[in-house]
């Protein structure tokens, strides 16, 4: 007779008493919850709820665009004895009449633990000996409808690892090997020929360092060292001084990026105070301000990687390095490219975009950039694991493209605005006019008044010729005598002696004439077309 075989030892659920580490996405996973136990209750509201419209439904929850997708969906509706649950790797359907076994019991459980509250609903992880599902399992359910039409889905996801707790100690073999103050202990999966279902690792805590480094060690290689738990050194304590030299490298770079974000303030402050000066407000001094901004938000986005949750240190380290990186080239090239639009513009009426134009420009370059990062955000921000950092996804290849077109854009507007005039001329000014020998005396109230006298003079002739100069109304000749019929200052005393005859009128005008001229040299006209002939004393001193 031959010996029958002996009995499979059946495994019981661990299940733990503390709630595993919310995936960074949990909102998420607590919308498809409820957004399932919503179809499911349309389809018991139609009265079309069955077993194999559950499982389609269970199908479609499993590839939700969740990061990651569930790894099995359950649902449930008790008024009509409907219960199923769907594994996706390997594919695996379950209905709660046919398969109630205790290793899929904490599904059950899990799944009727919503049903009489009102919000998604969390579970404790626990282990799974179920074959082909062994793991860490955990999950969040919710229910929806009233009366009859009430129903319940959950979603559940597996965890490769989570931390040790005494739950566990029964399955480890005993407490582990780590201390609790100084270390990190998490247990994983035992997939080995062995008896125990789970192990244990260690390594030290954040700031703490220990001679066999700082990755993490197994429960047999601490047990194998017969060296008693594994304890760790605080920094800067200890024989070790380099241990935590990368902490101190992490330091000194936040510090050196919080003194570049202080010193973009105290310059905006300075430029704020200052922007009435002339070579401050010729520079535009609100675009600078933009600058100092754009240049704060990238020191930000450096100083963003010190969050400890990778979720917001991802989101945060995006949007700030973007943003700042508009604001501050964007600003840069658009005043370049005032200086080009000034340079080619050759018409007397010269266009010259105003500072209130520029910023509106710079505006809309951050405004596009916001909209691109809040779709960014929206979609794929982060990984699904913590662990596995920000995503790399084509955003960001996108992102780096434009930037390149941005300071592509900039480098030829440059070029093309190198020969362009500028305020200042500082490009072409030698260093002798910074630099050159400056008077050695100041001069006198004499000096100065002399200097005045001869500039008023040199003003007074430029008057002069500039009166005379194309005038149809003066004569050309030497002290611009003219004959008395034509001059306006015989012509009234003419008049007023016509009285005595053409004769002796014309012979006292000529007389008068001759009188009136001898009296006036030429220095004294102003319709000279030569100008003085000869200068005083004083005016050749002066």
């Amino acid at each position: 007779m031959p010996t029958p075989a002996p009995a499979v030892p059946v495994c019981e659920p661990l299940l733990l008493k503390n709630t595993p580490p919310m995936p960074l996405n949990a909102r998420e996973h607590e919308a498809a919850a409820v957004h399932t136990a919503r179809a499911l209750v349309e389809l018991v509201q139609q009265g079309v709820a069955d077993e194999d419209r559950a499982a389609a439904l269970a199908r479609a929850a499993t590839r939700a665009p969740l990061g990651p997708p569930p790894a099995a969906v359950a649902l449930g509706a008790p008024q009509l004895h409907l219960g199923v649950l769907f594994i996706a790797e390997p594919p695996k359907l379950v209905v709660f009449q046919q398969n109630n076994s205790i290793t899929l019991r904490q599904f059950w459980r899990t799944l009727a633990s919503a049903w009489n509250a009102t919000t998604a609903v969390w579970s404790n992880a626990w282990f799974s000996c179920e074959k082909g599902s062994e793991g860490w399992w955990g999950g969040v359910a919710a229910a929806r409808g009233s009366g009859p039409a009430r129903s319940a889905a959950a979603l559940f996801r597996r965890w490769p690892a989570l931390p040790c707790e005494e739950a566990m100690y029964d399955w480890l073999g005993g407490p582990p090997l780590c201390d609790a103050a100084t270390t990190d202990c998490e247990a994983t999966p035992s997939f080995g020929s062995g008896d125990r279902r789970i192990e244990y690792r260690c390594k030290c805590q954040a700031g703490h360092w220990n001679e066999g480094g700082s990755g993490w060690l197994s429960g047999a290689t601490l047990a194998a060292d017969n060296s008693g738990p594994l304890t760790c050194t605080p920094c800067g304590m200890g024989s070790d001084s380099t241990a935590c030299l990368a902490d101190a490298y992490r330091v000194a770079l936040l510090a050196a990026n919080l003194a570049g974000m202080l010193l973009c303030l105290v310059i905006g402050l300075i430029i704020f105070k200052k922007r009435k000066c002339k070579a401050v407000a010729m520079g535009m001094w609100t675009v600078l301000e933009v600058v100092l901004l754009g240049a704060f938000l990238m020191y930000a986005s450096a100083a963003s990687q010190y969050i400890s949750v990778a979720k917001w240190r991802c989101i945060a380290g995006a949007w700030l390095r973007e943003l700042g990186f508009v604001a501050c080239y964007g600003s840069v090239v658009l005043r370049l490219w005032v200086l080009l639009a000034e340079f080619r513009t050759r018409k007397a009426h010269r266009w010259t975009p105003r500072d209130a134009e520029v910023l509106r420009v710079v505006g809309a370059m951050v405004s596009g950039a916001a909209c691109y990062l809040a779709a960014f955000t929206a979609t794929a921000a982060c990984e699904e694991d913590a662990s596995a950092g920000c995503a790399r996804a084509a955003w960001h290849h996108v992102t780096a493209g434009a930037e390149l077109l941005l300071l592509i854009a900039g480098l030829r507007i440059a070029y093309a605005a190198r020969n362009a005039n500028v305020p200042f001329q500082v490009s072409r000014r030698g260093p002798s006019e910074g630099f050159g020998a400056e008077g050695e005396e100041e001069p006198t109230s004499e000096e100065v008044r002399a200097e005045l006298k001869r500039l008023y003079v040199q003003l007074e002739i430029l008057r002069n010729k500039t009166l005379r100069r194309d005038n149809p109304h003066i004569s050309k000749r030497r002290g611009g005598r003219k004959p008395p019929h034509r001059r306006f200052s015989l012509q009234a005393l003419q008049a007023r002696r016509g009285c005595k005859g053409k004769a002796g009128g014309s012979a006292s005008a000529v007389e008068a004439s001759e009188a009136g001229d001898a009296s006036r040299t030429p220095e004294d006209s102003v319709c000279s077309a030569e100008g003085p002939s000869h200068y005083t004393d004083a005016d050749t001193q002066a």
